[in-house]
C-alpha cells in the first residue's frame, strides 16, 4: 500500500512535500521560541528533537496528552541526557497538518499557563 501511494503521488513530488514540511515545520516552531537538539547542517529533514523548553510549569506528559486529543502524536526522546520531544514530517502530512500542528502547540502553552513561547535559560 505504501509502494502504492509512493507511485500514486510521484517521488519527485513526495520528496518535495516532504521539504516543504519541514521547512515549515522547523520554521514555525522557531518562531514559537523552541530550539532543537541538532545543528542545522546535521538536519536530515525528517524528523526534528526539539528540547524541553524551560517554562514554568513544562511538563512534556501534559502536552503530549493535549495534543494526543487532538489527533497529534510527538514522541519523547533523551539524547546525550537532553530532554526532547520528536516531531516527524514523514506520512500523509501536508501543510494544513504541519499549520495544525503548530497552531494546538500554541493553544497549549497559552491553556496551561506557559506563556506565549518557549524559553531557555539563558545559559545554554
Amino acid at each position: 500500500r505504501a509502494l502504492d501511494e509512493l507511485f500514486q503521488e510521484g517521488l519527485q513530488e513526495r520528496l518535495a512535500r516532504y521539504k516543504e514540511n519541514f521547512t515549515l515545520l522547523k520554521a514555525g516552531l522557531k518562531e514559537l521560541g523552541f530550539r532543537f537538539l541538532l545543528a542545522d547542517k546535521s538536519q536530515a529533514g525528517l524528523l526534528l528533537s526539539v528540547l524541553h523548553p524551560e517554562n514554568s510549569g513544562y511538563s512534556f506528559s501534559r502536552m503530549h496528552d493535549f495534543l494526543y486529543e487532538r489527533g497529534i502524536t510527538i514522541y519523547p526522546g533523551k539524547v546525550l541526557n537532553s530532554p526532547t520531544f520528536r516531531v516527524s514530517i514523514l506520512g500523509d502530512l501536508h501543510k494544513a497538518d504541519i499549520l495544525q500542528f503548530l497552531q494546538s502547540l500554541r493553544a497549549c502553552f497559552q491553556k496551561n499557563g506557559w506563556g506565549e513561547r518557549a524559553s531557555y535559560n539563558e545559559q545554554d
